[in-house]
């Protein structure tokens, strides 16, 4: 162990330094593994946690040992240390804490940490793992009503009387929050929110809303087009039109392959609604108004030819 100088540490070192000083000490922890010498790794972990940023493993041994208390310490420690440059590191720390609260059934305090994890990434999955959390603390009305609120607002509850989850043990420094906050109204994630849970006229809502700020919203048009088709057709025949005509626009064969995709979830829902003529009549638009347009022609006798097959 003299090799690691306790003088000379990896932070703000370049990357040779660091890399071979974690190499040291991997070795060194390996070598007492194989002589069993277990009680020499976590004196030697906490030495060099700071320097090698090796919290996880310094945690990871203490809770192998049963020593809780120092393991929620040094989480807290490194999670402090590491957040502005380490953040992978910090979210494991985090996830330590996670999984020894729900260890001891602290549900509340899982669900503080799952809406850490929604504020800092909002998702679907987010919430879902919100959700899942906060029902075992039998607080998800308040919960949810809070996470769509601040997916509409950019504003969080802070823990006070009403609010029914404790403080996460560890918080990301207010300065280091700022890059982290999405546009808001965040409609991407509202919209998922609420095709997930079957609120089809929410979602026709908040795509409308989404479509004035104007731009092109890739996915989220096309799952909302696949998820209003039966409820809302005319919604998903209008979404579907227009990104046909923007992909028809841009005179690429990939493009016109792309448009087709979405001219035939016209015609299926045209279909189903027994309105087949307006899409007889699109085509034949499609057909006069790019007429100077032979592999967008090509595209749409394929569509036709396997209309006649089917």
């Amino acid at each position: 162990t003299s090799r690691l100088d306790p003088g000379s540490g990896t932070q703000g070192a370049g990357f040779s330094v660091s890399y071979h000083r974690n190499r040291l000490l991997s070795c060194l922890l390996d070598a007492c593994a194989r002589a069993g010498w277990k009680d020499r790794m976590v004196p030697l972990l906490e030495a060099e946690a700071d320097a090698c940023q090796c919290h996880a493993r310094l945690v990871d041994e203490l809770l192998a040992a049963g020593d809780e208390e120092r393991a929620r310490a040094w989480c807290i420690r490194g999670y402090a240390s590491t957040i502005a440059e380490a953040p992978g590191i910090a979210h494991e720390l985090q996830n330590r804490l996670c999984d020894m609260a729900q260890r001891h059934r602290r549900h509340d305090l899982v669900a503080a940490y799952a809406a850490q994890d929604f504020r800092e990434r909002p998702s679907l999955q987010g919430y879902t793992d919100l959700r899942k959390a906060a029902e075992r603390a039998i607080c998800w009305p308040v919960v949810r009503d809070a996470a769509l609120g601040y997916l509409e607002s950019g504003t969080f509850p802070e823990p006070g009387p009403w609010w029914p989850l404790p403080a996460p043990e560890v918080e990301r420094p207010a300065a280091g929050k700022k890059h982290l906050r999405a546009a808001v109204p965040n409609f991407p994630v509202l919209i998922e929110i609420a095709i997930a849970e079957q609120r089809l006229d929410d979602a026709v809502s908040l795509h409308q809303r989404l479509c004035k700020l104007g731009g092109w919203h890739g996915q989220v048009d096309v799952r909302v087009a696949a998820a209003v088709a039966v409820s809302h057709p005319d919604t998903a025949l209008g979404i579907r039109r227009a990104l046909a005509q923007e992909l028809i626009a841009r005179a690429k064969p990939n493009a016109y392959e792309q448009a087709a995709g979405h001219l035939r979830a016209m015609r299926d829902i045209l279909a189903r609604e027994q309105r087949l003529a307006e899409w007889e009549q699109l085509i034949a638009q499609l057909r006069t108004q790019h007429r100077a347009k032979r592999r967008l022609l090509e595209t749409l006798d394929t569509l036709s030819s396997r209309r006649i097959a089917g």
